[in-house]
């Protein structure tokens, strides 16, 4: 049996958020051995599968969400075995802007900022 897990964050806060996302370049040429077209399509798959609308830009590796009140972005999903847990390895970095508020998670807080929800589940809920 396969097990996975993804990585949400959650707007619980009174107005609809921005959320941009960098994506680590040098990691997705280590995984797909420098086959650029491979990972833009894992990257359009993954936004696509998000639930909200986004733009994506292929050469900076971005992607750019507005997030609606009471919604969840699915942000990152982790392959692996039994008690598998999220990596982040791809995500460089990521942004969440409400009202005059920005705050920026880099690839090292993640792991931190996202709570375990279930053993699927890991969430960032933006207050």
């Amino acid at each position: 049996m396969d097990y996975s897990c993804s990585s949400h964050i959650v707007n619980s806060f009174d107005q609809n958020i921005n959320v941009s996302i960098i994506y680590d370049r040098e990691k997705l040429d280590s995984l797909y051995n420098y086959r650029k077209g491979d990972y833009i399509k894992y990257l359009r798959r993954l936004n696509e599968e998000s639930g909200v609308a986004f733009k994506f830009d292929s050469l900076k590796l971005t992607s750019d969400y507005i997030l609606p009140i009471n919604k969840s972005l699915r942000v990152d999903y982790t392959f692996g075995g039994s008690g598998v847990t999220p990596n982040h390895s791809i995500i460089k970095e990521i942004t969440v802007k409400s009202n005059d508020k920005t705050t920026v998670y880099n690839h090292l807080s993640l792991d931190t900022a996202f709570k375990r929800i279930n053993n699927a589940t890991w969430e960032l809920t933006i207050r």
